[in-house]
């Protein structure tokens, strides 16, 4: 049972030490997961809405969907970053 303990604790520590390790690939799942409606591996403009504006500068050969492929070429080292908030609110 010792030995299990040691095991796992372990495995979370080699796991969490990973984590975080590439932001683009992780934004890209996220990306995907949440836009990507029928799971086909792309995403068309009516699949992202808004955030279209953004994505579609990935969209490289132009044929109005986006794949993992495309935004890794497209966004190399730096994903996109998410639309901003509403600002502050105007004082009275």
């Amino acid at each position: 049972m010792k030995y299990l303990i040691y095991f796992l604790t372990a495995s979370l520590i080699g796991v969490t030490a990973f984590a975080g390790q590439d932001p683009v690939n992780e934004r890209i799942e996220a990306v995907l997961d949440k836009f990507d409606k029928n799971g086909d591996g792309e995403i068309t403009q009516e699949e992202a809405g808004k955030f279209w504006k953004r994505l579609g500068r990935a969209d490289l050969n132009s044929d109005g969907k986006v794949t993992r492929e495309e935004m890794e070429k497209a966004w190399g080292e730096r994903p996109p970053r998410p639309e901003p908030g509403p600002g502050p609110k105007p004082k009275n």
